[in-house]
């Protein structure tokens, strides 16, 4: 990591400073967003290192901006540990990322925008390889996240808006023109080695799912018998990469372009009979009391809406009913995860509902006689 910060005066204070205010709950003035595109906070990074001298451009100018904005100081030394539950969200998102050698998209976290021009006497502007790059912007955020990094929501944020350019001999310029903030803590929760300590939202869902609760789920919480790792979409495929790409991604696109789409997702299930598809043994996709994917009828006369979707294949095909009920539930489940992570319990959100949350993957629309 070899950051240089080209001007040492830079003071947040400037006059040209523009300071963006909104009234806090007690009736206060708080500080939402500083922007200076006309006196950036400049500095130089290694291109060989680039990710992790951002980070750090990024909390030098956090502590610069920390007295005029209302930065506590637990958030700045936060910023630089590994174990608070506050800290940057890795660029994982944009074509710059994208670009690094086995890095996957992730649209929750920071994000590159590029700015491009076409080549010279070229004119196919649809293709990818008529663009060349001008400079581009690392967008970096900064929120509340669980252990292994994924941002965990709670309206908790910071966003520093970084424009970088190639300055020769591997290095790059770095303007920082602005930043915005939300509701940013006083004090910060630190994670412990097995990584469930912080804060109470952090709650992880377990095989005891206990919703709300670190530790011993209280009596009468809902069980979930097992968990498997299953690949679903992130983000719909037609979102997920450039749009000079798009026909890639089109819906009979053939199956193996959807392979690094898909990512790896823990899903609790409740075990299910045998003998529905081949005599294997099958998975209730439900968390019983709270979320149940339904069973339909269309292409299935034998299947019964009231009664809970089995699943029989772990990988199944991406045009199937199994994989349509696969990612109904990985939906749902982000929901619930959501109300954890806001650190609000389900049957407390839910108390003028009647729970399960029934969720049909191909619903009998009028009209769409296949759902």
């Amino acid at each position: 990591m070899t950051w240089q910060t080209l001007d040492s005066s830079w003071l947040a204070r400037d006059p040209v400073v523009w300071i963006e205010k909104t009234i806090a709950a007690d009736g206060s003035p708080v500080v939402s967003m500083l922007r200076h595109p006309d006196r950036p906070f400049v500095g130089t990074a290694d291109a060989g290192s680039l990710d992790a001298d951002l980070r750090e451009a990024a909390t030098l100018y956090a502590e610069a901006i920390a007295g005029m904005a209302g930065i506590y100081a637990d958030v700045i030394r936060a910023l630089r540990d590994d174990t608070a539950d506050v800290g940057w969200l890795d660029l994982a998102w944009g074509s710059a990322a994208l670009a690094a050698p086995g890095r996957a998209a992730d649209p929750g976290k920071s994000f590159w925008v590029a700015r491009r021009a076409g080549k010279a006497g070229d004119g196919a502007m649809d293709d990818a390889d008529s663009w060349s790059e001008v400079d581009r912007t690392a967008v970096l955020l900064a929120a509340r996240c669980t252990a292994d990094g994924a941002a965990a929501g709670d309206e908790v944020g910071l966003r520093v808006v970084m424009h970088v350019s190639d300055a020769g001999e591997g290095r790059c310029l770095v303007r920082i023109t602005g930043a915005s903030m939300s509701n940013l803590p006083g004090v910060v929760a630190r994670w412990d080695a097995a990584g469930t300590g912080g804060q109470p939202a952090a709650a992880s869902r377990s095989a005891s799912y206990g919703y709300g609760t670190v530790g011993p789920p209280p009596s009468g919480a809902p069980t979930v018998g097992h968990s498997l790792s299953n690949a679903v979409f992130i983000r719909d495929p037609a979102s997920s990469g450039l749009p000079q790409t798009l026909a890639q991604r089109r819906p009979t696109a053939p199956e193996a372009n959807f392979t690094t789409l898909k990512a790896a997702v823990e899903l609790p299930f409740q075990p299910g009979g045998t003998g529905a598809k081949g005599g294997r043994p099958s998975r209730r996709l439900e968390i019983p009391g709270y979320l149940e994917v339904r069973q339909t009828r269309i292409g299935n006369a034998r299947g019964d809406p009231h009664d809970v979707y089995q699943l029989a294949s772990n990988q199944p095909a991406v045009r199937s009913d199994d994989f349509a009920a696969l990612s109904a539930y990985a939906r749902g489940m982000e929901l619930f995860d959501r109300l954890l992570a806001y650190g609000l319990q389900p049957q407390h959100y839910f108390k003028l509902a009647r729970l399960p949350l029934i969720v049909r993957h191909r619903a009998p629309l009028p009209g769409a006689g296949d759902g």
